[in-house]
């Protein structure tokens, strides 16, 4: 997703250290050709144990060392933190044991946007339960890598891992005189050179204030000695030994590559080749985890860049294959809802509004997970006033429902597909209305239980409604999850979460787009194997988020990247599963 205008307000507030003044100081170290680091935290502070007790005088909530009211009306059970520190909607179960929802933590600096993420509190004593408040880690980070030209310049470029935010700032060099420091560039390649950040020279460095990036980055040089996550195993160079994954204990039952025919030399030399790409520039390969499963087992998982297997990962636009499947679990648990549903009557408490074009009338839930709705919306126009950064980026009517509603359309639903993130946006609102609940305790009960996750954040817009058009973050092993349920027709361990003809539906090529194909949220492509041409079907995000499916070979390959607003995050579909994963595939066994 893209910033939104509501970022530059959580950047004032999260950058208490103004522009850093310039006057002459003591005499600092200088900028040095050599890899320097930055990172800045800003919350939340609000986490660890949350305690709800009830008394004669009513409920309370004590947690991080703040306490707040706590209102019950029936079994829901809700608080508000003030100063926004934090919000709780959960439901005291029948038995009183538990208090189960989620919790909806402060918006984040990196996004813009609050989270929602499940939260269960146990009864330890007498009107008194307890749980774990774990909220995403709001941190920027940024690496610049400096080398000196022969004509004795600082060349320089900037790396953020969470937004990719050299793409934007595109620093050419590092200039300082006397106490000064300017980062020279363009913004997005464009238009005059100007100065992206200023700042002064400190005692560990020198300190740059990035404008609407988070404030002030105090930087430090990382020695040759030093283990950084600029590099993918913390070093320039390194060597791979292969190791199974791990048996966790969160539903994943576990192999070895010679088990599941896959070529152990040929994954391992393509590992070997990830742990030491190069980071020489903007536009290297910034690969986060690789996760191989075949045969429903997990056979290889590797992680980079100070990543693991319990960090939970922007999947970006992947999540649009998310909304999909919550549609297809409502559609299966027979919520209210069908692919045939009428968006404008399930969006109006069941009947058509009175004036309505007649093209609206015929926009169904199938056409808004297909892209085909006809709405006048296009992402990649800047002057479509229903692309994405059109409907976030705006302050005027926080109900993006509303907003996407009002747009008029400009094709027949169905006639053809066209990418815009506003489309399984309302696709959520259409389940909310269709179920009477809300989207963060519909995702709970029909997917993330039954795929055993315990761990996801599901960004919220302005009126607290999940945002559907990407931004769920999820650990690698809980997406892959979701690949292997759709390679089982819609079963995880046992537990048919989608109908099998959904899911023969989902991944079908019903429609081009983008020189691929699109079915319901799934993206649709061929490969080549052994001369034989297969079809995978996967979930797709910005910066090269992925879970493919190839049923043929029966394996799912979930691959995270951070290669955002970059060609370079098409790296992973277009090269690495053709090239190094699908040839490791024995033909002996399919």
């Amino acid at each position: 997703m893209t910033f939104r205008l509501r970022l530059a307000a959580l950047v004032l507030l999260a950058s208490t250290v103004h522009p850093p003044s310039t006057r002459a100081q003591d005499s600092k170290p200088g900028v040095t050709e050599g890899l320097w680091e930055a990172k800045r935290r800003f919350g939340p502070d609000v986490r660890g144990q949350l305690m709800i007790t009830r008394a004669a005088d009513g409920w309370r909530a004590d947690v991080a060392g703040v306490q707040a009211p706590v209102r019950v009306s029936g079994d829901t059970v809700s608080l508000e933190l003030p100063n926004h520190g934090g919000a709780l909607i959960a439901y005291l179960s029948k038995d009183r044991s538990t208090i189960s929802g989620h919790w909806i933590q402060p918006a984040i600096v990196s996004s813009g946007s609050e989270y929602a993420s499940p939260i269960t509190l146990k009864r330890d004593g007498s009107g008194r339960w307890t749980g774990n408040v774990v909220p995403l880690d709001d941190t920027m980070t940024m690496y610049l890598l400096i080398r000196k030209r022969p004509d004795g310049t600082l060349g320089a470029f900037l790396r953020n891992p969470e937004r990719n935010l050299g793409r934007q700032l595109r620093v050419d060099r590092i200039e300082s005189a006397s106490n000064e420091v300017r980062m020279m560039g363009k913004w997005n390649g464009n238009g005059p050179e100007r100065a992206l950040g200023s700042g002064v020279l400190n005692d560990d460095g020198f300190s740059l204030f990035l404008p609407g990036r988070g404030g002030t980055f105090d930087f430090r040089k990382v020695s040759d000695r030093e283990y950084s996550d600029f590099y993918p195993r913390g070093r320039p160079s390194g060597s791979y030994t292969y190791t199974p994954p791990p048996q966790t204990g969160d539903g994943w039952e576990t192999g070895t590559l010679a088990g599941a025919d896959l070529n152990q030399d040929t994954l391992s030399n393509f590992m070997l080749a990830m742990v030491n790409l190069p980071m020489d520039s903007l536009k290297s390969q910034q690969l986060h985890a690789v996760l191989i499963a075949r045969h429903g087992k997990l056979v290889l998982e590797e992680y980079f860049h100070g990543e693991d297997r319990g960090h939970a990962h922007d999947t970006r636009s992947a999540a649009k294959s998310i909304t999909s499947t919550l549609a297809g679990a409502a559609i299966h648990a027979r919520r209210g809802v069908t692919l045939a549903s009428p968006v404008y009557a399930v969006m109006n408490g069941g009947r058509f509004p009175d004036t309505i074009e007649p093209r609206k009338r015929r926009i169904t839930l199938e056409h808004l997970l297909s892209m085909s709705s006809g709405l006048d919306c296009d992402d990649g126009d800047d002057k479509s006033p229903g692309n994405e950064s059109a409907v976030i980026d705006q302050s005027d009517e926080p109900d993006y429902y509303r907003l996407i509603l009002r747009l008029g359309t400009i094709r027949e639903p169905g006639e053809k597909s066209v990418y815009c993130s506003i489309n399984p946006h309302l696709a959520g609102g259409v389940l909310k209305n269709a179920s009477g609940s809300s989207l963060p305790d519909l995702f709970s009960e029909l997917v993330a239980r039954p795929l055993g996750l315990d761990s996801y954040y599901l960004p919220l817009t302005p009126t607290r409604d999940v945002y559907m058009g990407g931004g769920v973050r999820l650990t690698a092993r809980a997406f892959a999850k979701f690949g292997q349920m759709y390679l089982d027709s819609g079963v995880w361990k046992g537990k048919r979460i989608l109908d099998a003809s959904y899911v023969a539906k989902a991944g079908a090529p019903k429609y081009a787009m983008s020189g691929i194909h699109y079915g319901l949220a799934w993206w649709v492509t061929d490969y080549q194997y052994r001369g034989e041409t297969i079809q995978g079907y996967f979930a797709g995000g910005n910066g090269g988020q992925i879970v493919m499916v190839i049923p043929k070979l029966d394996m799912v390959v979930t691959i995270y990247c951070a290669n955002y607003q970059d060609a370079a995050g098409l790296v992973p579909q277009q090269q690495y599963i053709p090239r190094f994963i699908i040839p490791a595939v024995s033909a002996a066994r399919r």
